[in-house]
């Protein structure tokens, strides 16, 4: 790694991994143009806001439509603004062969549970696939009442701004179906100016609008995955040096700076908003200071950081909805399992070490109770007792059937 040279008295140390099997984008990596000192890059944050009349609201005649869709919650938080220094200096440690952030404390990354927890929009539903050959100029008349013009629309593309034309006023008189679809403007415009933001940051694809056909259905898709994925994809991009820009939910990044790594956040930590998603309370007035604006003070905050440093989990009363919803996944794999025959249908089951070997994964890091209180047994023992009894080898049949029904009631 350190070689002198007989004509100079400094010592030459080269940059980037010893080993480049694994991290071998490093040629072109931003980390390793910031060791070579060069000029600090400082990311545009591409967005574009929904507004109504130019002012930071969402017209109250849609807030159940939004609620329906699941969108309520994460519409307020496109609002928040957004740290450019902060983001920038995370992409320089964020690794795209591993999509983790290396850190000298260890690495780490974003989830499906940081998303939920953090935004409170659906990790787990039905996939965001649809057909990519419908006539879009049809389905906007069909679900927005408005006909693009030939000259309006490319492809399946509008700009977001002949959206806020056609849907700029919305009057008390108006019958449900026009709030419907002015809802579901609403939305569009949130898609395409901050979940998905494309390198023009104004236009949108009428894809998503397919979705947003029925607002009860519209909440059983995915879109928390998606958006991380979406997420994913723009970090790794914006890892090239020269990238001048990144899109995305950039907002779930910096939240999760925030309420992972407490030493990057404002001075002053907001408590929590009850029966909101966790990130809520950073939308409180007085509360909009986004801290420090340097990348060089942030790089220094993330070289110095120790392991204790990073929270590495939510509080169990958090996280109830994401435990949920991973324990639904587990016992439906083991249902699954023994409808196919993976597993011998006894009076009990042998749980495969392979799908649940260690609870203690998720207790490690601070939860102190993997299931939520109401998966009981008919019995009346809960799942976790009977799975500290059988020394996390065997679980009732009964108990999973009876647990899979509970789970139902609740969510």
């Amino acid at each position: 790694m350190a070689s002198s040279s007989s004509s100079s008295s400094h010592v030459n140390i080269k940059s980037g991994p010893i080993d480049a099997d694994v991290l071998w984008m490093q040629p072109k990596h931003v980390s390793e143009h910031v060791w070579n000192g060069e000029e600090d890059r400082k990311l545009h944050i591409r967005r574009a806001v929904p507004t109504y009349q130019g002012e930071e609201q969402i017209p109250e005649q849609i807030f159940p439509f939004l609620l329906q869709s699941g969108f309520a919650w994460i519409i307020k938080m496109g609002y928040l603004k957004i740290n450019a220094s902060l983001i920038s200096a995370l992409i320089e440690r964020w690794r795209p062969e591993t999509h983790t952030f290396h850190m000298r404390c260890g690495e780490c990354t974003i989830t499906l549970q940081d998303v939920s927890v953090l935004l409170g929009i659906s990790v787990d539903g039905l996939p965001l696939i649809g057909p990519t050959n419908l006539d879009w100029a049809d389905l906007c008349e069909e679900l927005l009442g408005v006909r693009p013009q030939e000259d309006e629309i490319r492809g399946s593309v509008v700009k977001l701004s002949w959206l806020a034309h056609h849907f700029a006023q919305i009057n008390n008189d108006d019958d449900e179906e026009q709030v419907r679809r002015f809802a579901r403007a609403w939305i569009l415009r949130f898609i395409g100016g901050v979940l998905f933001v494309d390198k023009s940051s104004n236009k949108v694809s009428l894809r998503y609008l397919q979705f947003l056909r029925d607002f009860e259905e519209c909440g059983r898709y995915a879109w928390g995955a998606a958006v991380l994925g979406f997420l994913y994809r723009e970090m790794c991009n914006a890892t090239d040096y020269k990238t001048k820009s990144i899109g995305g939910m950039c907002i779930l990044l910096q939240m999760w700076a925030w309420e992972r790594c407490p030493t990057l956040a404002p001075k002053r930590t907001p408590s929590q908003v009850e029966n909101t998603p966790l990130g809520h309370r950073w939308l409180r007035r007085g509360n909009q200071h986004i801290g420090n604006d340097d990348v060089r003070v942030f790089r220094r905050k993330l070289d110095i950081m120790k392991r204790h440093e990073v929270r590495r989990c939510y509080s169990i009363c958090k996280i109830k909805n994401y435990m949920c919803y991973f324990t639904k996944m587990f016992i439906t794999m083991l249902l699954y399992a023994v409808c196919v025959g993976a597993v011998p249908i006894n009076r009990n089951i042998t749980v495969a070490s392979r799908l649940f070997s260690r609870k203690s994964r998720v207790v490690r890091g601070g939860a102190t109770n993997l299931f939520p209180s109401y998966l009981v047994a008919p019995t009346g023992q809960s799942i976790e007792t009977i799975w500290d009894a059988t020394a996390n080898s065997r679980v009732s049949f009964t108990t999973l059937k009876h647990s899979w029904h509970n789970i139902e009631r609740e969510t």
